[in-house]
């Protein structure tokens, strides 16, 4: 059923709520009509009997007052009854034609006296009437002899009433499945034009188009959710698509440079003959361009890993320390060549992968000793963090970044200077791979630099769990 066409599914609910509604109100309607029939024949036969009961109970019962009674047969207007009263003695006074329509005597209700309510009265059938039978107890005289009533209601105008009803009932619902269907077909079209307009927005969306939006406020309330998340997808799009596109320029920007390097090379080096040491020297000068080119694609598998979540960090609690005073160790020889000092301090755990840890950390400190002039100082630290995480911070005197540069730093193969770097010291991926690294962990990165004072790094990570 998910499947079906929603049009479909809402007219289907739209006509099955209409027929149920209409079907209910009509039982209803019917059902009442049948309790008002039933209470107008048992309140004939109270009434009627009740008459004649006290009519015979008077000290001196006259058949001219029972006349009036027994020989009416027009009932409400419209209904025939009859009437036969019985005594020890013989039939007192009798309704013309009860023979006709009259049971047989054991058909009739049991008779109960003035002091027991009426039985239900029975019904009958003589003909093509429809009749209801009824039977009482009731005295006559002082002296108090017994007689019986035997009644008989004509209800074929009732039947008939409710038959009619019946008929009706089925008409009216043959007649709202006609006229709600066509009816909630349009009424479901038109409600769902706006999405069709929606889907004709979008339709007009290409790549080439990405800055058009779908405008929630164009929309009806219930839709403006659904245009509003369109709209952040195609912003996600659009910015992914700009991304892909400047990460395809710069890429065949950093390819180039290190190919032409070797073809440059080699080419110059084939124009003649040359002696083995010359050869030597444009084998290293190759193997050297081949080494960039080569770091330069393990870090975008890494990178491009990450963005599909293929890695996970295979996090557990660290001593802070223990990490950070292997880089230092690492690079303290390196660091003195540059006349860089590098400090230590601080405490704490950290919630991490320790060989991506030290990654991060490797990319940071490189960077700093590269940024660092002579004199200069490099603090890594490590302190607990508020929200029960851990952070460490690397921070530096060198010559700081300007902060126009500082939204951009982590994107690919952006470097602050272009004219001025060196592709052999970097692929311009470090940074891009740190933030990477973080957001595996659902950790954050976040830099300050000032060109008057330094740069700092501050890695955060989560707690524990």
């Amino acid at each position: 059923m998910r499947r079906w066409p929603i049009t479909l599914k809402l007219v289907l609910l739209f006509v099955g709520s209409t027929f149920l509604i209409v079907l209910i109100s009509e039982l209803y309607l019917y059902r009442e009509l049948n309790i008002r029939l039933d209470r107008q024949e048992r309140r004939f036969f109270t009434v009627k009997i009740g008459a004649l009961r006290h009519i015979l109970a008077s000290s001196s019962p006259l058949l001219p007052d029972l006349r009036p009674e027994v020989r009416s047969r027009r009932a409400l207007a419209v209904t025939e009854y009859w009437i036969r009263i019985e005594t020890a003695k013989g039939v007192l006074i009798t309704t013309p034609g009860f023979e006709e329509v009259a049971p047989p005597r054991d058909r009739f209700p049991t008779p109960t006296d003035a002091s027991q309510p009426l039985p239900p009265p029975a019904p009958w059938v003589a003909g093509h009437r429809h009749l209801a039978i009824e039977s009482a107890l009731a005295t006559v005289g002082p002296r108090r002899e017994r007689a019986v009533i035997l009644a008989i209601l004509d209800q074929t105008e009732d039947r008939n009433l409710s038959s009619d009803s019946r008929r009706r009932m089925v008409l009216i619902l043959i007649i709202v499945l006609f006229v709600s269907v066509p009816l909630a077909v349009g009424m479901v079209r038109s409600g769902l034009a706006p999405l069709g307009e929606m889907a004709a927005t979008s339709d007009r969306i290409t790549a080439s188009r990405l800055n058009e939006r779908i405008e929630a406020m164009r929309w009806p309330p219930e839709l403006q959710s659904l245009a509003t998340a369109f709209d952040r997808m195609l912003e996600r799009l659009e910015e992914s698509f700009n991304r892909l596109n400047q990460f395809s320029s710069d890429l065949a920007h950093e390819l180039r440079t290190p190919l032409n390097n070797l073809m440059g090379g080699i080419e110059v080096t084939l124009t003649k003959e040359r002696s083995s040491e010359e050869y030597q020297q444009v084998l290293e000068s190759s193997l050297e361009e081949v080494g960039h080119l080569s770091r330069m694609i393990d870090n975008l598998l890494f990178l491009a890993r990450a963005e599909r979540s293929e890695r996970r960090a295979d996090a557990r609690l660290l001593e802070a320390m223990e990490e950070i005073r292997a880089v230092a160790d690492f690079f303290e020889a390196f660091a003195e060549q540059k006349g860089v000092t590098i400090r230590v301090e601080g405490e704490g755990q950290i919630f991490a992968d320790a060989m991506l840890l030290r990654r991060v950390l490797t990319n940071l400190v490189s960077n700093s000793i590269e940024a660092t002039p002579p004199g200069g100082s490099i603090t890594i630290a490590a302190q607990p963090a508020a929200n029960g995480g851990g952070e460490i911070r690397v921070v530096d005197t060198g010559r700081g970044v300007d902060p126009a540069h500082l939204p951009r730093l982590f994107d690919r193969f952006y470097r602050v200077d272009p004219a001025r770097a060196d592709p052999r010291e970097g692929t311009g991926l470090g940074l891009a791979i740190v933030r990477s690294i973080m957001e595996l962990h659902g950790g954050e990165v976040k830099i300050d630099s000032d060109p008057a004072y330094g740069t700092t790094v501050a890695l955060l990570f989560p707690p524990p769990g």
